[in-house]
């Protein structure tokens, strides 16, 4: 009773033996290598995967001696105790209580970046004491994981750890990963919606670079739109696209407003009304650059996303500056494939309506599609475009040629034309010969707002 009377507190300390080995590490925890507790479902493993992590490699050539005295095979065990330096040196931001609880993990084998989470060997779960200790068995296993973990992200602090082992026992830090967070938002112009549309382009688009094969985890979040109450009215169906532009346009610097090929998508992610969607890709130096492409649909809605990746290697993403862009998706036949306006029958080559808003540049550019067009003629194969003053008459005239691109023998033909507000224009694709077959995509593009719709009307 006059112990209990006089103390409230009693620390109870485990020496190691004289002949175990015993290694120190020091470390931190600080913006990019803090991810916080470990998670609760494959989803939201991101920021765990900052933590610091190493490797911990015991020789086991040596078996201990039994401490009886004893020649028999026993199970060796290994100790790991892990202090908070936050008191004594100071978090690294003043914004921090220094009473953050941390805890511990170690796992059984090499856990790289993209381990599956599997179980522990131990586990301390999080306490505000300055010291936290584990004790585990070997089990044969020579490599162990630590993983020491604060309870909550982005806090700032130094730990030390102290390892008893009773065989020799050496460490090495695994490398950190890589992470780029970028914020944006899919505003009336730069909500393009799903691939399904013609105005998929609009989205946002970055240009991804590596110099070597990286594997990565891709994270979108849409941030919830105020002034809806109940739950899952503020979200949206969106998704992610990894595509492979043609070469053209990486010298270019171009958006990939033209990717509707199912062989020009590296992969993609689902396409769901949810908070997040997460997939993993591997950017290969192989398949040259990449651009990824968030969508947002039913366009236009204003939604603000996140954009994060956590690589093995470091990536440069680019931003691909905005435009406002607009494709649409045809296919010429016996009957529609006019040629050019030498041939009688050229008004019957598909029309596109254009309105201008506002006086300036605009793209005009035209795709073949398909293989179709290998089987004719370099001459026969290729295309063009004319630009034509609307007009409300059943049949088109030459008079309304207003401008003409070249006929080249190549996949693609495009122009940018000075065009005024206020008036209407057609597009027309052509081939140079009449009666070809083949599938296209036409396409406009400006930094201007336009209407370009896809009836592709033939009269």
């Amino acid at each position: 009773e006059d112990f209990m009377f006089i103390f409230n507190t009693i620390h109870v300390c485990h020496f190691q033996l004289a002949t175990w080995n015993q290694i120190t590490i020091s470390g931190a925890w600080y913006d990019t290598t803090s991810g916080g507790p470990p998670p609760t479902s494959d989803e939201d493993a991101t920021n765990w995967l900052l933590n610091p992590r190493y490797l911990l490699t015991v020789d086991p050539a040596r078996e201990p001696k039994d401490p009886d005295g004893g020649q028999k095979k026993r199970d060796s065990k290994c100790c790991i105790t892990m202090s908070l330096l936050n008191d004594q040196a100071g978090c690294y931001s003043d914004t921090y209580a220094q009473s953050a609880a941390a805890g511990l993990l170690v796992f059984a084998g090499e856990m790289n970046s993209f381990s599956k989470f599997t179980k522990p060997v131990c586990h301390i779960e999080p306490t505000e004491a300055d010291d936290i200790s584990a004790t585990f068995s070997l089990r044969g296993q020579s490599k162990f994981t630590i993983v020491p973990y604060a309870s909550t992200q982005d806090f700032e602090g130094l730990f030390t750890l102290h390892v008893y082992c009773e065989h020799p026992v050496t460490y090495r830090r695994m490398p950190s990963m890589h992470y780029l967070n970028i914020r944006g938002s899919w505003v009336r112009q730069l909500s393009g919606g799903s691939r399904q549309q013609p105005t998929w382009g609009c989205n946002p688009q970055y240009l991804v670079k590596t110099v070597r094969n990286t594997d990565a985890i891709i994270t979108l979040k849409q941030q919830p739109l105020k002034g809806l109450a109940e739950e899952g009215q503020d979200l949206c169906a969106f998704g992610a696209t990894v595509a492979q532009p043609e070469k053209e346009y990486l010298e270019s610097f171009e958006r990939c407003s033209l990717l509707l090929e199912r062989r020009e998508i590296v992969a993609k992610s689902e396409f769901a009304k949810k908070p997040m969607i997460q997939f993993l890709h591997t950017f290969d130096t192989k398949v040259e650059d990449q651009v990824i492409v968030l969508s947002l649909s039913p366009p236009p809605r204003d939604t603000q996303y996140t954009l994060s990746i956590l690589s093995s290697s470091p990536l440069t993403l680019y931003p691909v500056p905005h435009m406002h862009t607009v494709m649409h998706k045809g296919a010429f036949d016996y009957d529609n494939s006019g040629g050019s306006s030498d041939n009688a029958d050229w008004y019957k080559n598909p029309k596109y309506p254009l309105d201008i808003t506002v006086t300036g540049k605009y793209r005009v550019i035209v795709q073949k599609c398909g293989q179709a067009w290998g089987s004719s003629s370099a001459q026969d194969s290729m295309i063009g475009f004319y630009v034509l003053k609307g007009e409300k008459r059943t049949r088109v005239r030459r008079e309304q040629i207003l401008a003409e691109s070249l006929f080249l023998p190549l996949k693609r033909v495009e122009h940018t034309y000075q065009l005024k507000a206020g008036t209407q224009y057609h597009v027309m694709p052509v081939t140079y010969s009449p009666k070809v077959r083949g599938r296209y995509k036409v396409q406009v593009e400006s930094e201007h707002e336009f209407v370009f719709n896809g009836s592709g009307n033939t009269k």
